[in-house]
């Protein structure tokens, strides 16, 4: 079987240095994973890839602050990520003692097989 990519977040494999991922699904979950996960302008010769969630987080917590991560989570997936579709996006804003906090749930399919699909969430906290 052939790889299709390496797994996230990196580790030894079985087959080489890094683990890999074998099936599409996989491989589009763990690149959505590095997609959120990544601020922009933090990886070299690609300024522009990732979301940057974090710089939402000092904001005052509106909707108007939801349909901006909102904006800018389907505007980069579908640039970076051509061959996902986001079929449900959900963000709940919330306000700790000190911090901000952003959980979001991203249920995808592939564009080739819409009947593939997997959901992933992401939790990101902003101390004040």
């Amino acid at each position: 079987m052939k790889a299709l990519g390496m797994n996230y977040p990196l580790q030894s494999g079985q087959q080489g240095y890094f683990e890999q991922t074998f099936d599409s699904l996989t491989n589009e979950k763990v690149k959505l994973n590095n997609l959120m996960n990544t601020i922009e302008g933090e990886r070299y010769m690609q300024p522009n890839f990732g979301i940057g969630i974090q710089k939402y987080l000092f904001e005052p917590l509106t909707n108007d602050t939801s349909v901006k991560i909102e904006t800018e989570i389907r505007k980069k997936v579908a640039f970076w990520l051509p061959d996902i579709v986001i079929n449900n996006l959900y963000i709940d804003m919330r306000s700790d003692v000190d911090r901000n906090i952003a959980d979001i749930e991203i249920d995808f399919s592939l564009k080739k097989d819409p009947n593939n699909y997997d959901v992933v969430t992401f939790t990101f906290s902003a101390t004040r």
